[in-house]
């Protein structure tokens, strides 16, 4: 994939269903519309895409993910530490921070 710019991207899928590898060594802040636009391209198209080789700082991250859209932060939530008796013998699985026994017994 190509753009009118400077900032070239090339894409090349990872599998035939989902996603995309996007060389983007040579892509660095400031990005001009028509990076953004091949960008949004490629996710439109691939549905995931890698940028792999990227040089970037956080500043510039920040810089990128406004570009392509709002930026949404998730609430923080604080994990909790379970610890209960699973009927089965020598299952642990019951115990650590919050989530799914995989024993299958039901919580």
């Amino acid at each position: 994939m190509s753009t009118t710019s400077p900032q070239v991207l090339e894409t090349s899928p990872i599998s035939g269903t989902i996603g995309a590898v996007v060389d983007a060594s040579d892509l660095r802040p400031p990005f001009d519309e028509a990076a953004i636009e091949a960008l949004h391209q490629a996710v439109a198209l691939h549905g995931v895409v890698i940028l792999r080789g990227m040089q970037i700082d956080d500043t510039g991250h920040l810089a990128l993910a406004r570009q392509l859209g709002e930026i949404r932060v998730p609430p923080v939530t604080s994990p909790t530490w379970v610890s209960r008796a699973c009927p089965r013998s020598g299952c642990s699985s019951h115990q650590g921070w919050a989530r799914t026994p995989t024993c299958g017994t039901p919580t």
